[in-house]
């Protein structure tokens, strides 16, 4: 999930580890203390109560050892990135899915594009559909709209 880090992400994300990284002296092998999570946090801008920073150290130090070393950061870092996207992504999809039926039409995406200032014709919105449209029925899924229906079918072949 690292590879999901953009370079900028990753020149932060090392900048934090080594002004936590305590014992190591800065360097990247070195390994961080779960209790600095919070301070982690708190470098790289993310507000968070005690509860959030509580629940943020048990999902990254399941087996809790009480340290993290730098590679398992970024692996952590780049999965938080890929789940933040994708809970985005799902309410996007919500905001366009008018009829709450759990696909998306080139009606619904012309009329949400419009409620956001952005005027397309119905042929501009259907071939919008066509580009997410997996399995060519004309609408568009949540799955085919997250991406993962391509992955699903990529995978079977």
């Amino acid at each position: 999930m690292a590879d999901q880090l953009n370079e900028e992400e990753l020149d932060e994300l090392r900048e934090a580890f080594r002004l936590f990284d305590k014992d190591g002296e800065g360097r990247l092998d070195g390994k961080i203390a779960m209790a600095d999570f919070g301070g982690i946090m708190h470098f790289l801008g993310k507000k968070m109560t005690p509860t959030q920073i509580e629940d943020l150290i048990m999902e990254a130090d399941p087996n809790r050892r009480g340290w993290m070393e730098f590679w398992e950061f970024l692996e952590f870092f780049g999965k938080r990135k890929v789940e933040e996207e994708r809970k985005r992504r799902m309410i996007c999809f919500k905001a366009f899915d008018s009829d709450h039926d759990g696909t998306l039409t080139a009606a619904e995406v012309q009329s949400a594009l419009a409620r956001r200032g952005r005027l397309v014709t119905l042929k501009q919105a259907e071939a919008i559909i066509r580009r997410m449209d997996v399995n060519g029925d004309g609408q568009v899924s949540l799955d085919e709209f997250l991406g993962t229906a391509k992955e699903n079918a990529a995978g079977r072949r």
